[in-house]
């Protein structure tokens, strides 16, 4: 359902980061779309694991420069088009892909363009919303026109906020391929990891352990779908899993909280020949894994990159009721109340699991 927005003003609300572990509300120009660009009104950004990275400045590169303001997962209204763009209308709910390819590059030919040989080129036409390029943690964005697909009415823009997390979870159980009627293990109740959990099960797994810490986000690993839950920090998590698989192992596990040991028991916990997927978003130093575990359980080790090719089917499972996003949503706040938003994700408040920053008025 389209409606009328009111014409931008020439300055907006943003957060802008101004150097590492430093931001504040700013009055900025409100940016243009160029050719082949929208610009879009964010009614709302949730906060993704990798954003308290981004904004502390812990990984070269992002953001490529101060000021600078972040956030990539978001969902919102187109409000108007650049040259040369066809298929969308001012009004028009959309929800935005953080990658944007160059669109000539091997990889962006073959589909890969979350891997695009000219990341970190704006000039080449590469965009990382959030990363290297302006993100959405403000009233307006401009982003590439093939970025953006439409959000259906069903779907409310919190929610609309989420299918990035999905669609990381999809694209790496899509590399590896969910055999039916297999065994799932989760690592790790975050987002990425309760969507997991859910598409586990839609796309042929009947049964799925999830591993965490004992609380919130494992109980919410029960409500939607987790048959098995094991505490991680009970030592045994290992045996656990094996216990509840006769000593077999699982088929697939899914690694989704970079968590130290993470990698290591999901190798101990997967049966021979087994797949693991590898998501959570890690930090240096480099971890060290069982090597040999690996060659002689002839094991595959799947690396996942965001979520390209995934927001259409994605939204396919929300609006076919085989995946909900609305109770992984615990908290939301207005932008001017950034700083409580964070320290909330962060620190894990109130049994915080994803919050989202949604626009006022």
């Amino acid at each position: 359902m389209s409606s009328t927005l009111a014409k931008p003003g020439k300055t907006m609300q943003a957060l802008v980061l101004l150097e590492p572990h430093r931001f504040e509300i700013q009055e900025v120009p409100t940016p243009q779309p160029g050719p082949g660009e929208v610009l879009c009104r964010v009614r709302a950004t949730a906060i993704c694991g990798s954003d308290p990275k981004v904004i502390d400045g812990k990984i070269p590169g992002w953001p490529p420069g101060y000021p600078f303001i972040a956030g990539h997962e978001w969902a919102g209204q187109v409000v108007q088009l650049g040259e040369g763009v066809t298929g969308w209308k001012p009004g028009e709910r959309v929800v935005g892909e953080p990658h944007k390819g160059c669109g000539s590059c091997r990889q962006c030919l073959t589909g890969n363009y979350n891997m695009c040989d000219n990341y970190g080129f704006p000039e080449s036409g590469h965009r990382h919303y959030g990363f290297k390029s302006q993100g959405s943690y403000a009233d307006y964005m401009v982003v590439s026109a093939k970025a953006l697909h439409s959000l259906p009415d069903s779907i409310g823009y919190a929610e609309g906020t989420m299918v990035g997390s999905a669609g990381v979870a999809l694209h790496g159980l899509r590399l590896a391929g969910v055999e039916p009627a297999a065994t799932g293990l989760v690592i790790g109740p975050g987002a990425i990891g309760l969507c997991a959990i859910q598409l586990l099960k839609a796309m042929g797994a009947t049964r799925v352990i999830c591993v965490g810490r004992t609380g919130a986000r494992l109980n919410m690993a029960r409500e939607i779908g987790a048959d098995d839950l094991v505490d991680s920090l009970t030592g045994t998590a290992v045996e656990q899993v094996l216990d509840l698989t006769g000593g077999r192992g699982v088929d697939i596990s899914v690694e989704t909280a970079a968590a130290e040991e993470g990698p290591t028991y999901a190798i101990k916990m997967t049966r021979l020949g087994g797949k693991i997927v590898l998501i959570g978003f890690f930090i240096p130093p480099e971890r060290t894994i069982p090597m040999q575990a690996v060659v002689f359980k002839q094991l595959s080790l799947y690396g996942v990159k965001a979520d390209p090719n995934s927001y259409d089917q994605v939204l396919s499972f929300v609006v076919a009721g085989k995946l909900a996003l609305k109770p992984l949503i615990s908290h939301v706040f207005p932008l001017r109340e950034f700083a409580k938003a964070l320290d909330t994700f962060v620190n894990r408040r109130e049994g915080a699991m994803k919050v989202v920053i949604e626009a006022e008025g």
